[in-house]
């Protein structure tokens, strides 16, 4: 569980985050999941030449992250892994600014043997 809050000058923003890291369902399937809640003041994101403001708003969101893993159990463990989720717009730290959904792919290797 992470909890976060800012209270600079007359601007305060809070957020939560709930995190459960490798639920095992069998050798073969496990999880990780991730729910953020946040509150954020107005912020104001320039493009590289500070001539047009790319994201301006209050921000109160929702983010949820379901990552699902297929371990093959062999010599070599790895795992492939699939991410769905969905989060609302405004900042949460490694995650795009704006609302949408989230898609991520790729292999996980384990080096604990």
């Amino acid at each position: 569980i992470t909890f976060r809050h800012a209270a600079l000058t007359l601007h305060k923003s809070f957020g939560i985050t709930v995190k459960l890291y490798n639920y095992s369902i069998s050798k073969h399937f496990s999880f990780d999941s991730q729910i953020s809640y946040w509150d954020q003041p107005e912020i104001k994101i320039y493009n590289d030449s500070n001539e047009k403001i790319i994201f301006d708003k209050k921000s109160l969101g929702l983010a949820f992250i379901q990552s699902t893993y297929y371990r093959f159990v062999n010599k070599n463990d790895f795992s492939l892994m699939l991410a769905l989720g969905y989060k609302a717009g405004g900042y949460l730290e490694g995650e795009i600014l704006d609302k949408g959904l989230i898609l991520r792919g790729g292999l996980s290797f384990r080096f604990d043997k």
